[in-house]
């Protein structure tokens, strides 16, 4: 009997998935606390979620200042334009985007914040 070349394919996919998700013992180990790295210890306990909630931070810090330093930019390229309108209008395009940039970060932290962390998890805020 021919099995069919898709069929087949199907067939040998799933095994490599299979030994994919497969963990020999030998892997098996103990994870530790947590992980040095140069901007602070991140956590492996992920069972309640404190890695995710650590790179959520450090993306939302990474963005913060991203948006604060192309503000500054653009207060530059404003204060330097003398009297050429087209600077001075990209400049102020700049500091647009920047402080909108900055309101749909604090929006997006809050409602992660709000969603994800206080009513999908167990634990209380203090506030």
């Amino acid at each position: 009997m021919k099995i069919p070349a898709p069929k087949l394919a199907g067939i040998l996919a799933g095994f490599l998935l299979l030994q994919l998700f497969a963990i020999p013992p030998v892997f098996a180990q103990v994870i530790p606390p947590c992980i040095d790295t140069p901007i602070g210890c991140l956590s492996t306990d992920l069972e309640t979620g404190e890695l995710v909630r650590q790179l959520f931070a450090i993306f939302a810090t990474i963005l913060g200042l991203t948006a604060v330093i192309n503000f500054i930019r653009g207060a530059y390229i404003t204060m330097v334009s003398g009297d050429n309108p087209e600077e001075l209008q990209r400049g102020r395009q700049i500091m647009t985007a920047s402080v909108a940039g900055l309101i749909f970060l604090l929006l997006f932290v809050f409602i992660v914040d709000i969603l994800g962390i206080d009513i999908l998890s167990d634990r209380v805020t203090p506030w």
